[in-house]
């Protein structure tokens, strides 16, 4: 028990400094490491098995197309301020959205993401066209999937009608 307990105490310490943003997250969570390796908690071949490197390589990857963007403009308005566009002020920019969808049901509704109904309204009152891709249509073979089964099936969904 005393050997779980080191190792314990240094994760709450970290988390702590994580929550209450006593020191910048790298930081934090790399003393807590180097805390364990002085201590000889674990050893360094032991820390270099735990790490993932195929997550660090995911995140590299959008780490890097995230700044190719920035540098870009494309988180910036027209007007090169940086703040977030609002979509009811920047629908004139544009004349078309593309969308995706989670799922498309028998009886053709839509199921996509939180906030997906808010943009189609936008686009609708603004007279822009909205093209809807799905990577696949997918119909149970048991029990038919329908807008009104849905409620039953996942608490919050979001539904938008395909027909005009």
């Amino acid at each position: 028990m005393e050997e779980a307990l080191l190792p314990i105490v240094v994760f709450l310490l970290v988390y702590v400094a994580l929550t209450f943003e006593l020191v910048n997250k790298a930081v934090a969570a790399l003393l807590g490491v180097m805390i364990l390796l002085v201590l000889h908690v674990v050893s360094e071949h032991q820390a270099v098995e735990f790490i993932d490197f195929e997550t660090i390589m995911l995140l590299l990857g959008m780490m890097s197309i995230v700044a190719i963007l920035r540098k870009s403009g494309f988180f910036f308005d027209r007007l090169g301020q940086n703040r977030r566009v609002d979509p009811g002020q920047s629908t004139d920019q544009g004349n078309k959205v593309f969308m995706g969808a989670l799922s498309i049901t028998e009886d053709m509704k839509v199921i996509s993401a939180i906030g997906s109904a808010n943009i189609v309204s936008l686009c609708h009152l603004s007279n822009l066209p909205v093209y809807l891709f799905a990577n696949t249509l997918k119909f149970p073979t048991g029990p038919h999937l329908s807008s009104g089964s849905i409620a039953k099936w996942n608490p919050k969904p979001t539904a938008i009608s395909l027909s005009s």
